[in-house]
């Protein structure tokens, strides 16, 4: 249980940062590929600490939880991967296609840090589909 709860909060860390990074691109878009450096640094610097702190947090308040079966953590790291792994290729193909646009390496920048947002997202909403939440169907169903 201590894993969903983790994925939970990474979950919900994952979706302000990224979100927060795109309403922020959105409302003031830089001009120049040169002002990305400090804007795409500044941000994961920024998400690197949040998530630290409240992982921290976490691990306070609720301590060690049962250990998992490793077997079916396995599994569904697997799982989780090939399913981000999806996602990320069913739109990485557009990239050169972006990049080939006059003046779009902004964009371009901007396309790549949600499509990393986007690999990270689907990983732990699958791991938390596979895990059901607390339910043991799906444990069973991977464990065939």
């Amino acid at each position: 249980m201590a894993s969903n709860r983790t994925d939970a909060v990474t979950l919900g860390v994952l979706v302000l940062a990224y979100g927060a990074y795109g309403v922020q691109a959105y409302e003031h878009p830089p001009l120049a590929a040169a002002e990305m450096i400090p804007i795409v640094a500044g941000f994961y610097i920024a998400f690197t600490l949040a998530m630290i702190v409240v992982h921290s947090i976490v691990a306070l308040l609720f301590g060690k939880g049962a250990k998992p079966d490793p077997e079916l953590e396995r599994a569904i790291g697997w799982r989780a991967a090939r399913n981000s792994l999806i996602a990320v290729m069913s739109i990485l193909w557009a990239l050169p296609f972006l990049a080939a646009l006059p003046d779009a390496q902004v964009l371009t920048v901007h396309a790549v840090v949600g499509l990393l947002g986007l690999s990270e997202i689907v990983a732990h909403v699958s791991r938390l589909a596979y895990r059901g939440l607390g339910s043991g169907r799906n444990q069973r169903a991977l464990a065939a």
